[in-house]
């Protein structure tokens, strides 16, 4: 696919209106983290566009509609990465590619096989899709001109992500798990924000469902062959 941008769409689109306290609890904990950290200011009118990585999933999902509710459209770039990992990623694309669109939002899509990264540079899946990700993030960011790239990952992520540091022996240093803000890998340049850390993966579905949201869902979300996965289903329930 390459890296193109969809054609804008002609109508205004129209912005959401959080409601229920959910929807403002969600709202409010983004507005207070982008008001916390000064490497995010100007807000909520950026002097840069700002990337936003969309799977199309819940928590991406979610996350795109919060900021398109914080932010004018122009200012945001959708970024969604095609990784041929499974047989649903070109109606995934598609799905994003659209969304994108219908909230106005210029959107890049990219198409990459994960399978032969792992195997040129000796890596599992998960390894090598997150290094394709980071790689197409920083990429489009200098592109654009954009300082900031904003991902979903969130609290049961964070969970995961601690456990897998404490089973690998990472020691202390794994034991903060990801950072809500820091630089992207290899690019001190840019930076990597998490507004959703301290919100809960039943938060973002329930915040789907109040907001008509109809996301993805990766079935290979359920394929314990990958560790992540393992941890998820079989350890952090016990």
């Amino acid at each position: 696919m390459g890296s193109n941008p969809t054609r804008p769409i002609s109508k205004k689109p129209a912005r959401a209106i959080f409601f229920g306290k959910l929807g403002e609890m969600l709202q409010e904990k983004v507005h207070a983290f982008w008001q916390k950290y000064e490497v995010l200011r100007p807000y909520p009118h950026p002097t840069a566009p700002i990337i936003v990585g969309v799977s199309g999933g819940p928590d991406s999902l979610a996350l795109l509609h919060i900021l398109h509710v914080l932010f004018p459209p122009a200012h945001l770039i959708v970024a969604h990465l095609h990784h041929g990992l499974r047989p649903t990623a070109d109606r995934d694309a598609e799905f994003v590619r659209k969304t994108a669109e219908s909230w106005g939002i210029p959107c890049y899509i990219e198409q990459i096989s994960v399978v032969e990264l792992a195997r040129q540079e000796g890596l599992s899946l998960e390894e090598a899709g997150r290094m394709a990700r980071f790689r197409y993030f920083t990429r489009l960011a200098r592109e654009h001109a954009a300082r900031v790239v904003v991902v979903a990952h969130q609290a049961d992520d964070q969970a995961e992500t601690v456990l897998m540091h404490i089973l690998r022996g990472s020691g202390l240093t794994g034991l903060r798990g990801m950072l809500p803000l820091t630089h992207l890998p290899g690019a001190s340049d840019l930076w990597l924000a998490r507004p959703f850390l301290t919100i809960s993966r039943a938060e973002i579905e329930a915040y789907c469902q109040q907001h008509h949201l109809q996301p993805i869902h990766d079935p290979t979300n359920q394929n314990v062959a990958f560790f992540r996965n393992r941890l998820r289903h079989e350890l952090l329930p016990l």
